[in-house]
């Protein structure tokens, strides 16, 4: 049966549903509702369960009035019917007085109230209905908060935990299940303390609750620090920890949001091991955008190019680059930019000091996530030093043939001088010259056999093939005798001084070799003094320490004889010095002199 009251245009009825078998009652409420009332109401009436809860299935019913005893349905059993069909819509029961007990019990059980029948007024049914409506609407609101909220806490990315005052675990969600390997029912009841915190700290932790308890103050409330936590299996992981403080009548609950930062420390120790790296290399690591601006610069880099990272970065890689390259890294990078991987190539930069160096330079994409280029990492390796003695090398290999052809020109050519020389000693020594022209040629035969004895005699030893007669000797003694000599090598307008050292230590070495030494510097010294000077020759007792020897790789630390030449002439400028120990060169003229003066022993 249908009951209906339309009042006002516009406003939305209450849908009534009236479960009651007792035709006189429900006419009675009917009549009450629709009848004697202002308010808009639509009351649909059954008189079993069964064709409520069909009703109720339509899910059109704002609230229902129930009688507990019905043909099909007796007692609080009905109202549980009611209710699994329709929890959210409000149920009032209606009871005669001797079943005002069982109606109690049913408010117990769920229903928003209960009415006696005969004894409720339109407005008192009214005012009940729409309490009812109210409070089962407000009681779903609260359901559907609290239901989102075990949502968020549930698919929380990180562990949430409740604790009360004592410490003991009062919500577990399953974030922290999957942190922790605790169960949801293993955690509950369990002391937070004893579960996840390290049993270092265990005692800081409740003296920290306490202190909250008292002062109202924490460390980690309403804040985010880094702790460490404890798992089921013992292993310890880093977290990151804020509580958050809730009072609840006289005492406090709290909760714990942490989040396993495992991988982020990780992330962060790998990036400052990395870091480290690229500042300890000795290689210049440069960091830079597509456009070829600056954004990162080692101390390699600094020691490679004099330029701070303050100078550099936010500025073009072209302040390094020659003007004769800046075609060629614009070639480099379009090949790298196609996926090629340039490694140890080869080219010329220049340093802050204007000198131009050698480097090799290895350039790999910087990559974001989804492997778009968004710069280019850079090493460069300072090889001058290397590209110099690669040189070197290629020019000790080219001497060395050199070499073995002058030590074979001059074996043969010593055959022939030794004839010359001996058949010259051989013709001064038996024949009587009374024609002193032809003595005097003789003589010159004789002494231009010994120049070139002596320039035979260099040449095998820049071969290395002259054989060597070391001896322990005085060298004080070989330059006082060779002293006399020299004096008449160098001539009047150069004067000779020797500082000779009156207890100096004794040599092993080859007499013959070391006067030729003395002889070929003092030679060289006086081609420098055109206009006169003075010549020095000293001696002197020397210690060379571990510092030295490190410099000079066929240097043994120990006590050591100095011999100096030094003269007062014109000096040589930085290309004759680079060049002081090459073979064969020489600042002389044509037929003054071989260059050979400077490899004895090694010089």
């Amino acid at each position: 049966m249908h009951f209906a009251n339309s009042t006002s245009q516009g406003v939305t009825a209450m849908h009534v549903l009236l479960i009651e078998d007792n035709e006189d009652d429900a006419c009675l409420i009917g009549e009450t509702l629709t009848e004697r009332t202002a308010a808009d109401i639509e009351l649909e009436w059954v008189d079993r369960l069964e064709s409520g809860l069909t009703w109720l299935a339509e899910d059109k019913i704002d609230v229902v009035l129930l009688d507990l005893s019905l043909p099909d349905s007796h007692g609080l059993e009905t109202l549980d019917k009611v209710q699994r069909q329709t929890p959210d819509v409000p149920v009032i029961v209606l009871t005669h007085l001797d079943d005002e007990a069982m109606a109690a019990q049913a408010v117990r059980k769920g229903a928003q109230d209960y009415l006696l029948k005969g004894r409720s007024d339109s407005i008192l049914l009214i005012r009940a209905i729409r309490y009812a409506i109210e409070r089962k609407q407000s009681e779903k609101a609260v359901r559907d908060s609290e239901a989102r909220l075990r949502a968020i806490i549930d698919t929380a990315l990180d562990a949430l935990i409740g604790i009360n005052a004592q410490g003991i675990i009062i919500d577990w969600n399953p974030r922290a299940e999957v942190i922790f390997g605790w169960a949801r029912g293993e955690a509950l009841g369990q002391k937070l303390a004893d579960l996840i915190i390290p049993p270092r700290y265990r005692e800081a932790h409740e003296r920290g609750l306490q202190h909250f308890l008292r002062t109202g103050e924490g460390l980690a409330l309403n804040r985010t620090i880094e702790v460490a936590g404890l798992r089921r299996d013992g292993t310890e992981l880093p977290l990151e920890l804020s509580i958050s403080p809730l009072k609840r009548g006289e005492t406090y609950v709290f909760n714990a949001f942490l989040s396993d930062i495992t991988e982020r420390k990780r992330a962060e120790e790998n990036r400052i091991r990395m870091a480290s790296i690229v500042e300890s290399s000795e290689d210049a690591i440069i960091g830079k955008t597509l456009d070829g601006i600056v954004k990162s610069w080692n101390r390699g880099a600094e020691r490679t190019f004099g330029y701070t990272a303050d100078e550099v970065i936010g500025k073009p890689i072209g302040l390094l680059i020659p003007q004769d390259r800046r075609e060629e890294e614009s070639q480099i990078i379009e090949r790298v930019k196609q996926g090629e991987h340039v490694s140890h190539f080869e080219t010329v930069r220049r340093r802050k000091d204007g000198k131009d160096i050698d480097i090799a330079l290895t350039i790999s994409p910087i990559e974001d996530g989804e492997g778009r280029a968004m710069g280019f990492s850079e090493i460069a390796r300072d090889i001058t030093e290397h590209k110099s003695l690669e040189a070197q090398l290629r020019q000790s290999q080219k001497m060395e043939g050199v070499g073995q052809l002058a030590g074979g020109i001059a074996h043969d050519f010593n055959n022939l001088l030794t004839v010359i020389n001996s058949y010259s000693a051989m013709v001064l020594g038996e024949l009587d010259f009374s024609n002193s022209f032809v003595r005097n040629g003789i003589e010159q035969i004789k002494e231009a056999g010994h120049r070139a004895a002596s320039l035979t005699r260099q040449l095998l030893m820049f071969s290395r093939q002259q054989v060597l007669e070391p001896k322990v000797l005085d060298l004080n003694e070989v330059v006082s005798n060779i002293a006399k000599l020299l004096r008449r090598l160098i001539g009047e307008d150069v004067t000779q001084v020797l500082c000779l050292h009156p207890a100096l230590g004794r040599v092993k070495i080859d007499p013959g070799q070391i006067e030729q030494v003395i002889m070929n510097l003092a030679v060289n010294a006086r081609d420098a003094m055109a206009g006169g000077g003075q010549l020095t020759i000293e001696t002197e007792n020397v210690e060379l320490d571990n510092a030295y020897a490190c410099k000079h790789a066929l240097v043994q630390p120990g006590p050591y004889v100095m011999l100096a030449v030094s003269d007062t002439g014109c000096g040589m400028d930085a290309d004759t010095q680079g060049r002081i120990f090459e073979p064969f060169f020489t600042t002389k003229g044509p037929g003054k002199g071989t260059g050979l003066g400077g490899e004895h022993l090694g010089l």
